[in-house]
């Protein structure tokens, strides 16, 4: 069985590649190929926002799965620049429904826990959708384009992603790492909730999707649901870092150009139960990322 993966070099895409490459022939397009380090995927340099080239590398690969990572995941850089993110956000999915439409190919894509307000997390797959920011909304906009279309579609929606690369720029748990063990004071929000998900959690995830051939929208996150705070706190405590660095705020403080949803998160029932699918404990993530990740710095 033949895969493709958009954005396959970002944090996502090059863990799904090094995951599913032991059991399917994986092909990794991305935009960014300066990004591409020794992958174990076939690689080939491609934007999804033009039509043409991703016609015509869905035609030589011929894929019976496509999982589309590629996004702007900028939450304020879709505020500062509403067209080029909507361009990627909305108009690659756009694409992939023109290219798909009718066909046998299965589109696995990507969410997020953005689409909704904030106001009552962790929300389950039935709850009413509220993007209050132009990230959120374009995302919620390419479910709908999915939704709405004839293509053979899964939605699997996530949040807090991290990897065990304590030098990852996208890990929330690399950048943390990173300041104290420089003895370097954050500030981390006290006020913004999720259950934090760990990206090879979520890529195993995704393979049960296709094992399943699983349909319909699904939330997976980890099992803890804490704000970022006590986040940053768990990871300096695993590290035996200084958590007197890190300092406590509100979201306010930070004058963020993008509205955050506050009680965000995602309840993972429907994935566990129809799927069989387990959530990690944060602690055991972590504390199995100290005794893997630091050696590989």
């Amino acid at each position: 069985m033949n895969i493709l993966i958009t954005g396959s070099t970002g944090m996502l895409g090059s863990a799904l590649a090094t995951h599913l490459s032991s059991n399917y022939k994986v092909f990794g397009i991305d935009i960014h190929p300066e990004n591409i380090k020794n992958a174990p995927q076939v690689y080939q340099q491609c934007d999804i926002t033009d039509v043409k080239s991703l016609q015509k590398i869905i035609t030589d690969v011929k894929p019976s799965i496509i999982i589309n990572c590629a996004a702007n995941t900028s939450v304020d850089g879709c505020e500062k620049d509403v067209e080029k993110a909507r361009a990627i956000n909305v108009g690659g999915v756009q694409n992939l429904v023109q290219i798909l439409a009718g066909s046998n190919m299965h589109l696995i894509q990507i969410s997020t826990d953005y689409i909704f307000d904030g106001t009552a997390g962790p929300y389950s797959e039935n709850d009413k959708t509220n993007p209050i920011n132009n990230y959120g909304k374009m995302k919620l906009e390419s479910e709908l384009e999915l939704v709405q279309s004839n293509v053979n579609w899964t939605i699997l929606r996530t949040n807090v992603l991290f990897s065990d690369n304590l030098t990852e720029p996208a890990s929330f748990v690399a950048w943390v790492y990173q300041n104290l063990k420089k003895n370097e004071k954050i500030n981390v929000v006290n006020d913004q909730f999720g259950n934090p998900t760990y990206v090879y959690d979520f890529t195993r995830a995704i393979e049960r999707v296709i094992e399943r051939d699983a349909h319909g929208i699904f939330h997976y996150g980890g099992k803890d649901y804490v704000n970022r705070f006590e986040f940053a706190l768990q990871i300096a405590d695993t590290f035996g870092l200084d958590n007197r660095l890190i300092n406590k705020i509100t979201t306010r403080f930070l004058k963020q150009l993008a509205p955050r949803p506050y009680k965000a998160g995602l309840k993972t029932n429907k994935i566990e139960t129809e799927l069989e699918i387990s959530t990690s404990n944060l602690k055991d993530v972590l504390e199995s990322i100290k005794r893997s990740g630091e050696t590989d710095e």
